[in-house]
């Protein structure tokens, strides 16, 4: 994998980082990096190749990563999805879970797709989540 693999960053909070990576031919996966406050450096906490699990759609790929987090004396563990499409200028990316539709958290036209990652904490781990591309 190469830095130009790379295709989007997303940084939720100080202790974590998700790179979608692609090189254009095959749809690549998710890589998570991890930093605990009491570390200098970053290290891998997940990785999630395309091909280990994966859904598609005409327009496009991706897949998901879970989270575990711990707040208010709980342990919290949502999806991360993320992926790429071919979207026209006049179409849009919806997400539809437990009756309620969600935009992209972080989402970025490069080239023939547009990359994207979906974080809602809203949408727990059984939930089925779909994607569907809609015309503005």
């Amino acid at each position: 994998m190469s830095q130009e693999d790379i295709k989007l960053v997303f940084e939720p909070d100080h202790n974590f980082r998700y790179y979608l990576f692609d090189n254009d031919e095959e749809f690549g996966g998710i890589i998570v990096l991890q930093k605990p406050s009491s570390r200098l450096r970053w290290s891998v906490y997940d990785r999630v190749i395309g091909s280990e699990q994966i859904e598609s759609i005409e327009e496009g790929e991706w897949t998901k990563t879970s989270l575990t987090t711990y707040s208010d004396d709980h342990l919290n563990t949502f999806s991360v999805y993320g992926g790429r499409v071919k979207l026209l200028s006049s179409q849009e990316l919806v997400f539809d879970s437990s009756n309620q539709s969600f935009s992209p958290t972080l989402i970025k036209k490069m080239g023939n797709y547009t990359y994207f990652f979906l974080s809602e904490k809203s949408i727990s781990l059984e939930d089925p989540v779909k994607i569907r591309v809609v015309n503005q």
